[in-house]
């Protein structure tokens, strides 16, 4: 690798150097004795004039041109400086003899380029004699920038220059940069561009001889070595170590003793090469080789034959083939300079547990090849009558021929795959010839991993029968307008993972640029049938095919909606239907251009979740340019109302991506809520009733905006029924991050004879959890305690009266109603005790007052919810004949409660002026003295009840307590009301009592 690098340095040691210098130098002294020459005499012993030159920075592109006028040419571009001490010996009898001269002493250069190699800090001792030249002590640093620490090299050379000879080396190499070298060599040998070494670096030992007139010709060297590297970059691959033992080149065969590859970051994911081989350089001579290797990842491999191909295609291209390969290889043979005369047997044996081409698996490998020059076997190791179904290639044989111009296999017949295929083929060397292809097969069932979009890439296989005979120009394989011929296939019981996709035929034919592709079959429980025909130029590639397209035809007819779901990559086996319709055009558009139409009109039928019916029918006639999707009548039945909608979708390409502008209007009318809004489960299992509404659809790319306004008839939400309501509407989501939100800012309904408004807000859930984000605010009219209590299903004849207030409830992340918090404050009016659970119960202790009957004129009710438990914190009402207050909790979930409640009920107008003391020393005070609750419990001891109410809101259980269970909150409220419990008496002499009290 270093050849020329040595050249360079012998040649600057030249005498010839020194004989322009010193015509340079002193012309008169050369002069004169060339002019006094006599006549040829028989060759005397030349005598020596010694002399001392020193040259400092001479510049070597200069010297190397002066070289060249004398007959020496370097053949390298060369850069930079160098300095030489020598004692010269000047032959005075020999002038003109440049193989008489003599020189002793040092070469050096602080710098040097020869091509693209860069030396520094480069010296040597140069001895010359006898027209040969010695570079020993030879040393010197090799740069690159691909590499910060230099490389170093250490050796001798010698080379004879006059008359010109042989170069020798003897090296010794540390850690130097291999990509440039392999830049040179591929350079220098007129080679192709090196793509396979990308970086790295080499150590070890050389000794080579090569004749200085064939220095470019690796056929002629006489070399022995070693070399190893570590960390070299070879393209498409991990980092490798190389070793290669006993290197040699003798009478132009390369023989290498032992080879050892390894890549890989790791060992259990490596590939690992050893073997050795012998070869002939010049193309001809016989060869050997024996190489093994364990556990390689094929696509890697495939890799490292591509770079060494000279294909500089992105290697990631290579994953149509996957696997790993254990194998073993021996060939011997002899190539001669056409392939008809050459002569080889090849074997070899590979295992794998699975290989993968293209997609097709090819089951597992346990496999014997022979390959000689007029045929190809490959058979399995055991017995075929014994192997697994997990072998997919049973046997393969061809016999073929080698002729000058082609190679031409007579009979191909393998069983794989479940099945047969039989045929024949010629495959032309000469571009200009013709490819021809007779091939047979029936009933193979191969596996093919499709890359569908999906988590797991789902695997396809079918049973596979046809023919296929087809001719075309070797060099024109990817022109169509070139290919004559007919292919037939029968597609039975196709299937993508578990899910059964039907049958299929087709028939293609290609003539004179025209391609014809039909077909037709039962397929996603449906029918399918295809008409394509395209007219290629001479200039078209097969990706032109489809611009190319005259028209085609695809007619669909109750295919599963479920299927196409699942093959699109969407499984969705909770929703059901039948898709039918027509696709046509006479040229497909190209995507984000304007060009040729296609009418869509399809056709979606009993389409259902789970077993709802959603829609009998609904209708769509659209046409596509390539640009814009006009939708010009999308409508049909819907949750048991209609849907209309029309509307366009832009796809535009923006420095080569694709923008995507939606624009629509949509209206349905009288759907069901529950149907209709089954894609949202949340959303759809709390409501109920009938929808209607107009919304108008815009969006870019994923971000989707709807707005526009609803109505809502016979409205239930979360079992509280809300009449008819309306509402704006406004969503906002964005299919790429998954995040929405549903704003309705406007709510109005009609609720138990009175009114609700409010605005309500759901959102994703911004912590990146399950459940949505829920905000809302309410405010209720006058809302009738009966209706709703019959709008809920539990009405009584002894509930009554009237709610107006205001309502907060949200939370974040919420899956159910243990996620909600919010307060609540009510006004209640015109209330009958029966209204209250627990109250009917409480009449056994009150003789004549019965509360179930008694209507309460005002009252109040506040408290907070979390956590599935409604507090409150404060509920009372009042009426002429009883004062009622209570609190506790209400267990949303379980619908049980834990409340206490006192009762107060009689004549309280002979209290009248201890219970003004009482109110006004300490209705303002802040906290109350436990003496002052006693004061009250025992002044009220025979006109109160404490009671508790435990149980189902539905069946409560009353528990009557003793007075000395007031809490500080009763016995306020007791003196905070004090005027009431006057004021009420006995129902009569109200105003008497006030005055008598007070």
């Amino acid at each position: 690798m270093m050849r020329s690098a040595i050249i360079v340095l012998c040649l600057y040691c030249s005498p010839l150097l020194a004989i322009r210098c010193v015509a340079q130098v002193a012309p008169a002294a050369t002069a004169a004795p060339v002019a006094a020459s006599a006549p040829a005499t028989p060759a005397t012993k030349p005598r020596f004039w010694s002399t001392q030159w020193t040259f400092d920075g001479i510049d070597v592109a200069k010297l190397a041109a002066r070289l060249s006028r004398i007959g020496i040419r370097l053949g390298l571009p060369l850069e930079g400086k160098v300095s030489v001490r020598f004692e010269v010996g000047v032959p005075w009898t020999s002038l003109t003899d440049a193989a008489a001269y003599r020189f002793d002493g040092t070469l050096t250069s602080p710098s040097l380029r020869v091509d693209n190699l860069q030396f520094d800090n480069l010296a040597a001792r140069v001895t010359y004699r006898d027209g040969q030249v010695a570079l020993n002590r030879l040393r010197a640093n090799l740069i690159t920038a691909q590499v910060g620490t230099p490389g170093v090299i250490e050796g001798s050379a010698t080379a004879a220059l006059v008359p010109r000879g042989d170069l020798t080396a003897s090296l010794n190499i540390e850690d130097i940069a291999l990509r440039p070298i392999m830049d040179l060599v591929m350079k220098v040998g007129a080679s192709s561009t090196n793509t396979l070494v990308q970086g790295g670096k080499v150590s070890g030992n050389v000794q080579f001889a090569v004749p200085l007139d064939s220095i470019s010709q690796i056929e002629t060297y006489r070399l022995s070595g070693d070399v190893a590297g570590d960390a070299l970059a070879l393209r498409g691959l991990p980092p490798a170590s190389l070793n290669i033992n006993d290197i040699s080149i003798r009478t132009r065969i390369l023989n290498l003793g032992r080879l050892d590859l390894t890549a890989g970051e790791s060992a259990a994911e490596s590939i690992r090469l050893e073997g050795n081989a012998t070869l002939p350089l010049d193309g001809s001579g016989p060869f050997h080789f024996n190489v093994q290797g364990d556990d390689i990842p094929t696509q890697s491999v495939a890799a490292l034959l591509q770079s060494a191909s000279g294909d500089t295609s992105p290697s990631d291209g290579f994953t149509w083939v996957q696997g790993k390969l254990d194998f073993q290889s021996t060939g011997s043979g002899r190539f001669s300079k056409s392939l008809q005369e050459s002569q080889w047997d090849i074997h070899a044996a590979v295992a794998s547990p699975g290989l993968r081409v293209a997609g097709v698996d090819l089951g597992v490998l346990e496999h014997d090849i022979q390959l000689t020059p007029s045929s190809l076997r490959i058979r399995p190791r055991r017995s075929v009558a014994t192997l697994p179904n997990t072998v997919k290639i049973r046997e393969l044989s061809c016999d073929y021929r080698i002729q000058p111009n082609a190679v031409q296999i007579d009979s191909l017949d393998a069983q794989m795959f479940g099945g047969r295929l039989q045929g024949s083929a010629t495959i032309p060397s000469d571009g200009a010839d013709m490819l021809l292809a007779d091939v047979h097969f029936s009933q193979l069932r191969p596996t093919i991993r499709i890359p569908v979009a999906m988590t797991t890439a789902p695997d396809f296989n079918a049973s596979i029968s046809g023919e296929v005979k087809w001719q075309v120009p070797m060099a024109s394989l990817a022109q169509p307008a070139a290919h004559l011929g007919t292919a037939e296939l029968n597609v039975a019981d196709m299937r993508l993972g578990d899910e059964e996709l039907g049958q299929f035929h087709l028939a293609l034919s290609a003539q004179a640029g025209e391609i014809d592709l039909r077909g037709e079959g039962e397929i996603l429980d449906g029918t399918m049938r295809v008409n394509m025909v395209a007219e290629a130029t001479a200039e078209d590639r097969w990706s032109d095919v489809l611009r190319r397209l005259r028209k085609y035809e695809i007619q669909l007819s109750d295919l599963s909606i479920r299927s196409v779901m699942f093959f699109a990559g969407t499984d969705r086996s909770d929703i059901s239907g039948k898709i039918s319709g027509a696709i046509n055009g006479t040229t497909t558009p190209s995507l984000g251009s304007d060009g040729a139409q296609t009418q869509l009109e399809l056709r979606v039928t009993d389409l259902r979740y789970r077993d709802m019916l959603v829609s009998r029918q609904t209708s769509a006639s659209s046409v596509f340019d390539g640009r814009i999707l006009t939708i010009d009548s999308l409508v049909g039945d819907y949750a048991g109302g209609t849907a209309r909608a029309n509307g366009r979708v832009e796809l535009d390409r923006q420095n080569g991506a694709f923008q995507l502008r939606t624009d629509m209007t949509a209206r349905v009318d009288r759907i069901d809520l529950r149907r209709g809004l089954f894609f949202v489960p949340m959303v759809s299992e709390q409501v109920d009733g009938k929808g209607s509404g107009t919304i108008r659809l815009s969006g870019t790319n994923y971000a989707i905006r709807v707005r526009g306004n609803v109505v809502g008839r016979q409205l239930v939400l979360a079992n509280v029924a809300l009449g008819t309501a309306h509402s704006g509407i406004l969503v906002d989501a964005d299919a790429m991050t998954q995040r929405w939100k549903l704003r309705l800012p406007t709510i109005v309904a009609s609720v138990g004879g009175g009114s609700l408004e409010g605005e309500l807000s759901v959102s994703s859930s911004h912590r990146g959890t399950r459940g949505v984000d829920l905000s809302s605010r309410w405010k209720t009219r006058r809302v009738d305690f009966f209706r709703l209590s019959d709008q809920l299903g539990q009405a009584t004849s002894l509930a009554t009266g009237e709610i107006t207030g205001e309502m907060t409830l949200g939370g974040k992340s919420v899956r159910g109603i243990d996620d909600l918090a919010g307060r609540f404050r009510f006004r209640l009016g015109e209330t009958r005790g029966g209204a209250v659970p627990g109250l009917v119960g409480v009449g056994q202790w009150l003789g004549p007052v019965s509360l179930a009957t008694e209507k309460f004129d005002v009252g109040e009710a506040h408290g907070v919810i979390g956590n599935g438990v409604l507090t409150m914190d404060e509920f009372w009402l009042g009426s002429d004949a009883a004062l009622i207050r209570a609190d506790g909790q209400i267990f949303l979930r379980s619908q049980r409660m834990d409340i206490e409640a006192l009762i107060a009920t009689g004549d309280y107008r002979d209290l009248a002026f201890d219970l003004q003391r009482l109110a006004q020393r300490y209705l303002l005070r802040t906290l109350l003295p436990s003496s002052v609750i006693l004061d009250v419990s025992e002044l009220l001891r025979d006109r109160t009840l404490v009671v508790r109410i435990l149980g189902r809101i539905d069946h409560p259980i009353v528990r009557l307590q003793t007075a000395e269970t007031f809490r500080e909150e009763a016995a306020r409220f007791l003196i905070r009301e004090s005027g009431r419990l006057i004021f009420t008496g006995a129902g009569v002499g109200v105003v008497g009592g006030i005055s008598d009290g007070f």
